[in-house]
């Protein structure tokens, strides 16, 4: 279901059903049949696969624009520029994950990933058929406890995040995605580093994340994957560095692994020990099979003594002082227990701070902390096994060195260290998400959008126009300097709107055409004019709202049904209409007939929200036309039909948001000149569309 409200600084992230690309959409399917989920599931994992054009349908015309061909590579590129704002912060969510599931081993299975799916039905068909959803979840294949127990864990995230943001807890107000975001990377600080910087990119890189992982993980994932291994050659620097070896995916995409190029023990041509490359044990790891053992060698006095030990981690307990809150006592240091590497406990022994003793407890000779507790493991050396803590009694006073190694099929043996794991998203990683659910209806709006601004080229160049480019991204650069917020930048305040950076730059580009023809109109008198005129959006009017949303969308058979919603608009008004009071009874009729799912819970209440960039402009002229208590007859509007209720107007405020005011008549002079921008480009451009032949095979008539 739709809901009109743009929620400020809402994220945006695809239902479940959106990640099918090119099938039937999610909800069409045979609820409980879950043969026919993972048959989806099958489906968008590739077994039919979807592929980015080739270089050479990219280049085929698809189009003309008042006799200018328009090549499918444009209209592409243009559905890429005007969703990628929205798509960037999902695809690296992905990544992200990706990268965790990588590191940490981790698949989902078919199995896991149906239940998602199945949940999401549940949830669809409840709305539809009016019933609860612990009813459709106990018939069905997930059940109800499964459910409660994902639904307990996203609340505890969400009191976590609410936390350690400092969030008001709003009980009826759901977590702000973003915010989710937030939280997340700022927990994941040190694991993971993303950079989304554009100045930091290389050119056609929206988004870059680095993570590391142990060289232990990349030979285990590489058997049977098809990667390459490509070796890169660094250019001479002042502090050299060693050359690298990049594994990149079977597919050529991400995320790909970056390994130092540097020797390893392994065998000769004569069978004996000696140093090769690391290249070699990754080839034959790509050849398969792969047998690990992972150890922390021990060395002692520069090799002369070499232990062998299991990779354990150590309880360590020590006393720590919690950080002084302003304006409180300094705290008193307490015990604290955590779990530390081998190697802290190695090097505390080894230069005399800390004594093992007989009962497997390592601590100071003469003082309680720190204290570990040593592992009752067997160490191996060239005298045979020994108990980790008996090893340990024998390196005081010694250089002692620990270090994490693995042994790959009992021959190559190397450091087992961390090594760079990066996933970016170029321009073709973005169009390929886009075009696994790309609809015609999305063909036509970038089409449209496309020509009109090659319109408006063709009537630049027609009045012999150039463009100042630098001055556009002057403007630019000050839209973000304006706008330089973490929370609240440019981006992300265009998004809440529904636009993109990308339209935004290229407004402003065509409006330094077009101004150099109209020139400009700063005078007192008709900037006065263009703020009386519309003083309800500069005085910062608002209206509070509620809705009943008879949806376009038929629920019964899921496609666009005008008539069926008129039709199910009587028994709605027959209600409200003919009750003494229609106020008093629109929640109740709100619950039971709204169609926005998101807000018929709540009685259909909407917030407040003022004239411009949050409604749609029909329903934001209806809701203001009304007076507090006043429901009004069907509203059409894009998403269908709506009864709106007035529960509260607040009028303009002039002596706040006067002109005076030095962002309010920026924006008056901003939005009076896009508006003579608006009326030349009306009057000078035309737009004839030529269709040649099909867009792409395959596309969906309808979202």
């Amino acid at each position: 279901m739709r809901s009109l409200v743009v929620l400020f600084l809402i994220a945006v992230a695809a239902p479940v059903a959106a990640q099918f690309p090119g099938q039937q959409p999610a909800e069409e399917l045979v609820f409980p049949e879950m043969e026919a989920v993972k048959q989806q599931i099958a489906e968008a994992r590739g077994v039919k696969g979807v592929t980015v054009p080739t270089a050479e349908e990219r280049t085929r015309v698809v189009a003309k624009v008042n006799g200018e061909p328009v090549q499918l590579g444009n209209l592409l590129d243009e559905i890429v520029n005007r969703f990628s704002a929205q798509l960037i912060p999902q695809l690296l969510n992905q990544q992200v994950m990706n990268l965790e599931t990588t590191r940490r081993k981790v698949t989902i299975s078919d199995e896991e990933f149906a239940d998602a799916v199945a949940i999401y039905l549940a949830q669809k068909k409840a709305v539809q058929n009016k019933t609860t959803l612990r009813d459709i979840l106990v018939e069905s294949a997930i059940g109800w406890d499964d459910f409660e127990r994902l639904m307990a864990d996203n609340a505890k995230i969400a009191k976590l995040v609410r936390g350690d943001l400092k969030l008001p807890n709003k009980k009826r107000e759901p977590l702000n995605p973003l915010f989710v975001q937030i939280w997340a990377g700022q927990k994941m600080r040190g694991a993971y580093q993303v950079e989304m910087d554009a100045t930091k990119l290389p050119d056609g890189v929206a988004g870059r994340i680095s993570a590391t992982r142990p060289v232990s993980d990349v030979l285990e994932s590489l058997p049977g994957s098809g990667a390459t291994l490509t070796v890169n050659e660094n250019e001479p620097k002042k502090q050299p560095r060693p050359d690298t070896v990049t594994i990149t995916p079977a597919d050529g995409g991400w995320p790909r692994t970056t390994v130092p190029l540097v020797d390893i023990d392994g065998p000769g041509d004569d069978g004996s020990m000696t140093k090769v490359p690391v290249t070699v044990a990754l080839e034959k790891a790509l050849a398969g099979p792969v047998k690990l053992e992972r150890y922390v060698c021990i060395t002692v006095d520069g090799a002369a003594t070499r232990l062998e030990a299991p990779v354990v981690e150590v309880e360590k307990t020590a006393m720590k002082t919690a950080p002084q809150a302003p304006g409180q006592p300094p705290q008193k240091p307490a015990e604290t227990t955590e779990k530390v590497a081998l190697a802290e406990l190695v090097s505390a022994v080894a230069n005399g701070t800390v004594v093992v003793g007989e009962d497997g407890t390592a601590k100071p000779a003469d003082a309680p902390h720190p204290r570990f507790v040593v592992p009752d493991v067997d160490v191996r050396s060239a005298d045979g096994t020994v108990k980790l803590a008996a090893a340990l009694r024998t390196l005081a006073g010694k250089k002692a060195v620990a270090i994490q190694r693995v042994r790959m099929n009992g021959t190559y043996d190397m450091p087992d260290a961390p090594v760079t794991l990066k996933s970016m998203l170029d321009r073709d990683s973005v169009l390929r998400f886009v075009f696994g659910r790309l609809t015609k209806q999305h063909f036509d709006e970038a089409l449209e959008s496309y020509a009109t601004f090659v319109a408006a080229k063709q009537a630049l160049k027609a009045n012999g126009v150039t463009v100042d480019e630098a001055a556009v991204a002057k403007v630019i650069a000050e839209e973000n300097a304006r706008y330089n917020n973490p929370f609240f930048n440019r981006s992300t305040i265009l998004q809440a709107l529904g636009k993109t950076e990308f339209e935004e730059d290229r407004r402003l580009w065509i409006g330094n055409g077009v101004d150099q023809i109209i020139g400009t109109d700063n005078s007192e008198d008709a900037i006065a004019a263009y703020y009386e005129k519309n003083i309800l959006h500069f005085g910062r009017a608002t209206v509070e709202a509620s809705h009943i949303l008879i949806d376009k969308i038929d629920p019964k058979t899921g496609k666009e049904d005008w008539a069926a919603a008129e039709a199910r608009c009587e028994p709605v008004a027959r209600e409200l209409f003919g009750a003494r009071n229609p106020r008093a009874v629109f929640p109740d009729l709100a619950r039971r007939f709204s169609e926005d799912a998101m807000t018929a819970k709540q009685g259909g209440e909407l917030g407040e929200f003022g004239v411009k960039g949050q409604m749609v402009p029909e329903f934001t002229a209806a809701a203001f036309a009304l007076r507090p208590g006043e429901v009004s007859a069907p509203v059409k509007t894009v998403h269908g039909y709506h009864f709106i209720l007035c529960t509260k107007r607040t009028p303009p405020d002039r002596a706040k948001n006067s002109l005076g005011d030095e962002e309010v008549r920026r924006q008056v002079v901003a939005d009076l000149q896009q508006e003579r921008r608006d009326a030349w480009l009306a009057e000078n451009t035309r737009v004839a569309i030529e269709r040649v032949g099909a867009f792409l095979p395959g596309l969906k008539e309808k979202p």
